[in-house]
């Protein structure tokens, strides 16, 4: 029945545009664009697709209907309209930036690089796009074309602290100190309060151990950007090393209160609240951690341990059999769970894991074999370092892009699974035309659910051919592809689906598009 009312709404919307289409057209336009400033991207939506329905040749209706999308993060969407928009207005640089900002979060950077070329051609003077286009080489390690770039930036604008931060960052890349702490220098000469100088030179300083001098470094970038998660973590890790435990404390405290969600600040504090004795809040700290990376074994060796501090060992248990499953040389580990086994009345289990250590340790001295070492899987942190604090942004700076554009978040945790199949009741009020889609797309369903995708997605194709407005099938369609691990294909099929109105393949996109 909601197809058939659709259809009813384009009958009436076709009979009615012709009589008005140009009041029509700029009414809608604006609808939409306030829709935009009031966050409502789903509408503006539907807005500009009622324009483009009237005018295909409008490149102002794909540019902001790009620009909705890029508020869900419908990258690859996003990519396509801005195209549009490029291909009907090459020679407005608004398509350009937002589409290079797009290539930027789908980690498409010599792309990227080129729309910010593009930009420059035509606009000599926009920091942004240079900013963007240096941070581009950067991640690409095209240290010579970076370079380059902030040449030229830094030739027209010799007294710019931001890009003279830039310069040092790139050096901070080159793992070049001398120079990086030259342009940070340069850069407080222009602004003696530039936060960005003073966290970068605190990076310099926590390398080489400096502690003190890191802390006093920080504490002039918090009185200039107070708001900087970041510097509180890595504030809080200085003081830890000068044995400050009360003002580390305090600055994970401030950190959290800034960004309830940051993960580092919690991993931190979780195990500073470990050393001092704070078991059970220990614990919540790394219970976020592990909400965040259920598979973060460092974590779930320390919740192990305060599990076993508070009498809880049926939990402390299920976290290092956890462990182990992904860590079997972790010799560590079974002597916790041989401790841990006395504990809970299983002898013969605990002398099963320390025979496993004994044995290992035989063969290593009598030189069998070397010793084999327990690496967390999907990371260079070896697991024995589980008590070892860690740095915000794994001591690298930030790479900021220069955006006028945010997005809303939306649910990025949505379970991959088609739409169900379309009921007999809808199937018997169908025309002809639409019951040849509608069986296609419970075909689709059939095979979908039998992990048969080829012939899956070839069924939601005929489906698509039947009725090029059925959203369900471009829905179904793309998480067909996702399963078979065509992300692009299937992010675009979604993509289609929302701007035909379902819009909760706005969420899968915003899972599956980084």
């Amino acid at each position: 029945m909601g197809k058939v009312r659709r259809l009813l709404g384009a009958l009436l919307l076709l009979v009615c545009c012709p009589l008005m289409a140009q009041v029509n057209t700029d009414n809608v336009m604006v609808m939409g664009r306030y829709a935009l400033s009031s966050e409502d991207y789903v509408l503006a939506i539907q807005r500009f697709n009622r324009v483009l329905a009237s005018k295909p040749f409008m490149p102002e209706a794909y540019f902001f209907r790009g620009l909705a999308k890029f508020y869900l993060e419908d990258y690859h969407g996003a990519d396509a309209d801005c195209t549009h928009s490029i291909e009907r207005s090459p020679y407005d640089p608004n398509g350009y930036v937002l589409r290079g900002l797009c290539r930027v979060h789908m980690s498409h950077f010599e792309d990227a690089a080129r729309d910010y070329e593009q930009v420059i051609s035509m606009a000599p003077l926009d920091k942004s796009a240079w900013h963007n286009l240096v941070l581009c080489r950067v991640e690409m390690k095209q240290w010579d074309r970076a370079v380059s770039a902030l040449d030229s930036m830094m030739r027209t604008w010799p007294k710019d602290a931001n890009f003279l931060c830039v310069r040092a960052q790139v050096a901070v890349e080159q793992t070049d100190t001398a120079t990086a702490e030259t342009y940070l220098k340069r850069a407080l000469e222009v602004n003696r309060y530039e936060g960005r100088a003073w966290t970068f030179l605190s990076y310099i300083s926590l390398n080489r151990g400096e502690w003190s001098q890191a802390e006093q470094q920080l504490d002039t970038a918090i009185i200039a950007e107070p708001r900087i998660s970041g510097n509180y973590i890595n504030r809080a890790l200085a003081r830890y090393h000068q044995q400050n435990l009360r003002g580390a404390m305090s600055d994970y405290d401030i950190a959290l209160e800034i960004d309830p969600k940051n993960y580092l600040g919690h991993f931190n504090r979780g195990l500073l609240r470990m050393q001092v004795g704070d078991d059970n809040r220990a614990i919540e700290d790394f219970d976020y951690v592990l909400s965040v990376d259920a598979e973060n074994d460092l974590a779930l060796y320390n919740r192990t341990i305060l599990y076993d501090n508070t009498g809880d060992y049926r939990s402390a248990l299920k976290d290092i059999n956890s462990i182990l499953q992904r860590n079997p040389y972790f010799w560590e580990g079974y002597m916790l769970r041989a401790s841990l086994k006395r504990k809970t009345g299983d002898v013969a289990g605990a002398e099963r894991d320390e025979f496993k250590v004994m044995k290992e340790q035989i063969e290593v001295r009598s030189g069998a074999r070397k010793a084999r070492v327990a690496t967390r899987k999907q990371s260079n942190k070896n697991i024995n370092d589980y008590d070892k604090l860690v740095e915000a942004d794994d001591n690298e700076p930030e790479k900021e892009y220069a955006s006028q554009w945010r997005g809303k978040v939306q649910n990025r945790y949505v379970e991959l699974k088609p739409l169900p199949a379309i009921t007999e009741e809808i199937l018997r009020d169908a025309s002809p035309e639409q019951r040849l889609a509608f069986q296609s797309f419970n075909r689709g369903c059939v095979l979908l659910a039998e992990n048969n995708h080829d012939d899956a997605i070839a069924a939601f194709s005929e489906a698509v051919k039947a009725d090029v407005t059925m959203s369900e099938a471009y829905y179904n369609r793309g998480v067909a592809y996702i399963m078979k691990g065509e992300k692009k294909t299937g992010l675009a099929d979604l993509s289609h689906a929302g701007e035909l109105g379902l819009y909760g393949a706005y969420n899968l996109i915003k899972r599956f598009s980084k």
